[in-house]
């Protein structure tokens, strides 16, 4: 909780030990206090705004195994950067680190695994190796956009890599 939430909790206590708002407050009872301080704690404790987002990728009609996706806000768009790891075709970001309202770049990575092994730095070892694959346009010069508001949160991607 925030420091305004306390000072707004505080105050909602002193209001209504003062002019009995909360009936069950005036008893003083510990069951009619928690209820009071509960209900301040909901009301003091607004939403952040933030969204949550869900969706799928998949590339050539084929579910993304192993992935990432991440949505980057675009000029004037107010929200924080934010991504998951995609797992067998699907992606969640919950609404604690979700979007704000507004339009955003997409950027998606896919690995897959490549045919000969890859020697491991820390242990001299062949490893399984894997590349990204996906072109350019679907990351770091990715040509998608999305528009995300309480009615856009969920947003499915079917990339192609043939062209």
């Amino acid at each position: 909780m925030g420091t305004g939430s306390v000072l707004q909790y505080r105050l909602l206590l002193r209001e209504t030990e003062m002019h009995g708002a909360c009936p069950l407050f005036q008893r003083r009872s510990l069951p009619g206090v928690s209820i009071c301080m509960g209900v301040a704690l909901l009301v003091g404790c607004g939403g952040s705004g933030r969204l949550p987002i869900i969706g799928t990728v998949s590339v050539d009609g084929e579910a993304v195994a192993d992935g990432y996706i991440e949505f980057r806000p675009l000029s004037g768009t107010a929200s924080p950067t934010a991504g998951s790891p995609i797992v067998a075709g699907k992606y969640e970001i919950s609404g604690d680190k979700g979007l704000l309202p507004g339009r955003f770049r997409v950027e998606i990575r896919a690995m897959q695994p490549v045919a000969k092994p890859v020697l491991d730095h820390l242990t001299g070892k062949p490893r399984q190796g894997y590349e990204q694959f996906l072109p350019a346009r679907y990351n770091h010069q990715s040509e998608l956009v999305a528009q995300v508001d309480a009615e856009q949160t969920r947003h499915d991607f079917d990339l192609s890599v043939r062209r």
